[in-house]
């Protein structure tokens, strides 16, 4: 069995967007709620996709998705994000 992941929240900081899907089994959607708000600041945000599983975005109407992915980047100040490396990590 693999050990649980670890967040070093010292070192977050940089905007976080936790998705999770609704039947997600891999990675529950509670976790990542759990982890969205472990963020003691307001850098992270938590959303969850009904009828979505782990590969959220390879299901149909996956643009709803980065959709809404793209709004909450726009939503950033410029100053807290350099877009090319936030999005080459989603």
């Amino acid at each position: 069995m693999l050990e649980p992941a670890q967040i070093d929240l010292e070192k977050t900081n940089k905007p976080l967007l936790f998705i999770g899907g609704e039947k997600e089994q891999i990675i529950p959607a509670d976790l990542n709620k759990k982890n969205a708000e472990a963020c003691m600041d307001s850098l992270a945000k938590f959303s969850v996709f009904t009828s979505r599983g782990h590969f959220i975005c390879g299901q149909p109407e996956w643009e709803k998705v980065t959709d809404y992915m793209e709004l909450e980047l726009q939503k950033l100040p410029v100053q807290n994000l350099n877009r090319a490396s936030y999005l080459s990590a989603v």
